[in-house]
C-alpha cells in the first residue's frame, strides 16, 4: 500500500530519518509499489530495499 504522507510511514522510519529523507523514502517506496513489481509477494522489501540503493548512491 503507498504511502500518502510521511506521518503514517513506519515508526523506524520516522525515528531515525529527517523530515527530507522521509520524503524521499515515501517517494522511492511509493515508486517501487507502482512498477511492475506489483503482485510480488515480496513487493514492500523490493520497495525497501529500492531506498536503500537511493540513500547508497547519494552518499557517494
Amino acid at each position: 500500500m503507498p504511502y500518502q504522507f510521511d506521518p503514517v510511514l513506519p515508526l523506524p522510519v520516522r525515528a531515525h530519518l529527517l523530515e527530507g529523507a522521509q520524503d524521499i523514502y515515501r517517494a522511492a517506496f511509493n515508486n517501487a509499489l507502482e512498477r511492475s513489481y506489483s503482485g510480488d509477494p515480496r513487493q514492500e522489501e523490493i520497495a525497501h530495499n529500492r531506498w536503500h540503493g537511493r540513500r547508497s548512491s547519494a552518499a557517494m
